[in-house]
């Protein structure tokens, strides 16, 4: 994510070599479009963070025709629905993001993936919240934030959308004190986006 140049080279190289590959094998021709499906989601991740959404939605939707022509794997499946939630989130279309992002997590909770569960969980509880339910994102994050601490960026996101969450409810004694824990993460992790939502 620090550098977008070389992410959406990296997702498209991905997608050029998966579309390429084929195979007469039924079974090995579906486990290949699980690979498609995998490959056009990190692309649409690429696109969004990139701020071309139109792009994003088409490779997003290109990722869910693969999955349906795949195996059924259900990792394939959460990625797909984890990348369409960060899309509807980021489209501020978040009831929408609130049902993909809980179906990845439901898979995720299934597959015991506490790691890919913690990722879904903080992308669940910021759609929820941004929805207008900040005391049920308030419970999400608290359930994610011991499954990616040996994530610091994305802990400090999930800190982050804590203290948002605690303003939105009202509760700003309680988010001073949790923004004064945060500061000193935020130092750490210097990058231009997590500065800004430090000022903020």
């Amino acid at each position: 994510y620090d550098n977008l140049h070389k992410m959406l080279h990296t997702a498209r190289l991905a997608v050029d070599i998966a579309v390429r590959l084929s195979s007469e094998d039924t079974a090995e021709d579906q486990r290949l479009s699980d690979l498609r499906a995998t490959c056009y989601t990190q692309l649409s991740h690429a696109l969004r963070v990139s701020g071309d959404f139109k792009a994003a939605e088409e490779a997003a939707s290109t990722a869910n025709a693969c999955l349906h022509r795949g195996t059924g794997n259900p990792m394939a499946r959460a990625l797909v629905y984890e990348c369409l939630g960060a899309l509807r989130t980021a489209q501020f279309r978040f009831h929408e993001a609130v049902h993909v992002c809980a179906a990845a997590v439901e898979v995720y909770r299934a597959l015991g993936r506490a790691d890919a569960l913690g990722r879904a969980l903080v992308g669940q509880a910021i759609a929820v919240g941004e929805s207008g339910a900040p005391e049920e994102a308030l419970e999400l994050l608290f359930e994610s934030i011991p499954k990616v601490e040996g994530n610091p960026q994305l802990t400090l996101v999930a800190c982050h959308a804590v203290v948002r969450c605690l303003i939105d409810a009202g509760r700003v004694d309680e988010a001073a004190c949790r923004w004064i824990e945060l500061r000193t993460l935020y130092a750490r992790l210097a990058e231009p986006k997590l500065q800004i939502w430090a000022a903020w």
